[in-house]
């Protein structure tokens, strides 16, 4: 439990940190605060996830599930790598390893 929940958590600093860096180069308000917004989300989850409540893994696969099709999205308009593609990849990572980690404990 320990190892989703810290999976989580770095997954929200990304998220926040990528959200502050869009701000900071392009200017983006949006990706501020969506940015900001997911990433206090995903370190939510992981807090409760720590505390051994699943509901923080169901609402880190939604966040992660969401934050997916947006970056898989804006890779297919935009084709650059980085970091759409490459947030894409790390979203599916970790709802994979989400899934598996509620599979096992619903066993």
């Amino acid at each position: 439990m320990k190892r989703e929940a810290l999976i989580v958590l770095i997954y929200g600093v990304i998220v926040a940190l990528g959200g502050v860096m869009g701000f900071v180069k392009a200017g983006s308000q949006i990706s501020l605060i969506m940015g900001l917004s997911f990433g206090l989300l995903l370190i939510g989850s992981s807090v409760t996830i720590f505390k051994k409540k699943f509901i923080g893994a169901y609402i880190a696969c939604a966040v992660s599930l969401i934050l997916g099709a947006m970056f898989l999205f804006r890779y297919c308009n935009s084709h650059n790598f980085f970091p759409s593609a490459f947030m894409a990849i790390v979203s599916a990572l970790v709802l994979l390893e989400l899934t598996l980690f509620l599979n096992k404990k619903g066993k």
